[in-house]
């Protein structure tokens, strides 16, 4: 069976949303076109794998993100490459943050991100300002609706050259203004929805799972036949409930 090579970043101690439940919807889908999943989990002080065809980072708190985000910059120059070499990659949350340009945790302390997603983030305190709830926003791309749970109480702010992953019809979206939510940069993807995202967004996952085969021989066109019918009846129900 060949093997599709995911990198998990920081699964100890980013999956505060059981965010690894997206590397086992990744695994159902590759197994409909005989593909195995081969997980490399890097944690703090890890090599980065020299086979990469997916790249993963989950969400957390900020302790947990501070752990990390020095560590994270020791791989920037291979993060960067295998992005700008179209690898896919999925940012959730606390990772869509420490890829982005920079996180003000306070006003004593900013991360500096990989600078994959031109945005920013800064962090805002008290349980009213948290920006809590389900969220459905629509792209522009063959992706087309996606839907999720958002719990966060930094506001991510998109440059001039950030591209959004989608505009907001329910919820609240990178900063609650703006109706943006999460960027996309040539194949990745940041996003603050949970859920984990995966499993409730069939397009999405396809898209992933195409873009991280788009260097084996394999007629991409089958990938979009294994679609689960059930599926497309929880999404348009999602999308009911939600609006």
């Amino acid at each position: 069976m060949n093997k599709l090579n995911i990198v998990h970043l920081y699964p100890d101690l980013l999956n505060l949303y059981a965010d690894r439940g997206n590397i086992l919807t990744l695994e159902h889908y590759a197994k409909k076109i005989n593909f195995e999943i081969n997980v490399r989990h890097v944690s703090l002080g890890d090599p980065f794998p020299d086979l990469c065809d997916l790249i993963i980072i989950g969400g957390g708190q900020d302790r947990e993100q501070i752990k990390v985000a020095e560590d994270l910059l020791k791989h920037a120059e291979r993060i960067t490459a295998l992005i700008e070499d179209n690898v896919p990659a999925l940012a959730v949350c606390g990772g869509y943050q420490l890829f982005g340009k920079s996180y003000m945790v306070s006003n004593k302390l900013t991360l500096n991100g990989l600078g994959v997603f031109d945005c920013v983030s800064i962090a805002s305190s008290g349980l009213e300002n948290r920006l809590t709830g389900d969220v459905l926003l629509r792209t522009d791309s063959e992706i087309g609706i996606i839907v999720g749970f958002e719990n966060h109480s930094a506001r991510t702010y998109l440059g001039q050259t950030a591209r959004p992953l989608g505009f907001i019809e329910h919820g609240f979206g990178n900063n609650g203004t703006d109706m943006t939510e999460g960027t996309i940069y040539k194949n990745a993807i940041g996003t603050y929805l949970h859920g984990p995202i995966l499993p409730r967004n069939e397009q999405l996952t396809l898209f992933l799972l195409k873009k991280a085969l788009r260097n084996y021989s394999v007629d991409l066109g089958k990938v979009d036949m294994i679609q689960e019918p059930a599926s497309a009846d929880a999404f348009l129900y999602a999308k009911k409930i939600l609006m």
